[in-house]
């Protein structure tokens, strides 16, 4: 069978981002708190956080792995990011946005 996995965390943060290095860091150190190495999981996978645009914080997050090809790793990364940001009523301009495809950062905004 195929192992799919999704997991989705919100993060809540007060951080101000000053530098798409920042923000990379900032993602990998927030799925540590929960155990999570995400440049140990499988490939076809994708970050995405949602970042308020005004103050630059980092408001939620979405990943995904081990899923068929990579615009779909996309999809559910942003999905899950979008999820969080609905369920945890967040009313800032925030966007989410890819910024890993597998181990490789392309950055955001």
């Amino acid at each position: 069978m195929l192992n799919f996995f999704k997991l989705i965390i919100s993060i809540l943060t007060s951080l101000p981002l000053m530098a798409s290095n920042d923000l990379e860091t900032i993602f990998i150190e927030r799925l540590l708190k929960w155990n999570i190495y995400y440049e140990k999981l499988e490939t076809n996978k994708a970050g995405a956080v949602c970042l308020s645009l005004p103050n630059k914080k980092l408001e939620s997050l979405g990943f995904s792995y081990q899923l068929a090809d990579i615009s779909y790793a996309k999809k559910v990364a942003l999905a899950g990011c979008n999820q969080m940001k609905e369920k945890n009523k967040i009313l800032t301009d925030c966007n989410c946005e890819i910024i890993f495809i597998n181990n490789k950062f392309i950055g955001g905004k």
